[in-house]
């Protein structure tokens, strides 16, 4: 599916079952309703969490029922027109450990302070 020209975007969480509950409860029909209902208030690209949780999603091997659900999503955000932009989720305490045999520079430090960009003035 090509990227939208002009791309109107919205976080995805179905109402019934947001969250990590998205996936353990698949509800295809629901999401493709919903998708119809963003589509009619002008969006045409859903960002959708894939949510690491449990041993769901294990993004180096998905296992065939998530894989299922994956390309019947996709199959129905594109028969809506709908394009995705899907994010890896996983919770922090998940990924501590991965963050700890990153290179000293890649990790993440304390947060950094800027000062604010200078007013713009018209013209």
């Amino acid at each position: 599916m090509p990227v939208p020209a002009s791309q109107y975007s919205v976080n995805y969480f179905p109402i019934n079952n947001g969250g990590y509950e998205m996936w353990s409860s698949y509800d295809g029909q629901q999401y493709q309703a919903d998708m119809k209902v963003a589509k009619s208030l002008g969006f045409n690209t859903l960002r959708v969490i894939l949510a690491a949780k449990n041993g769901y999603f294990d993004f180096s091997a998905l296992t065939a029922a998530e894989l299922v659900q994956l390309t019947d999503f996709y199959s129905r955000a594109k028969s809506t027109g709908i394009a995705l932009h899907l994010t890896l989720f996983a919770l922090l305490r998940q990924v501590a450990g991965l963050v700890a045999d990153l290179p000293e520079i890649l990790r993440p430090g304390p947060a950094r302070t800027s000062p604010p960009p200078p007013a713009r003035t018209p013209g």
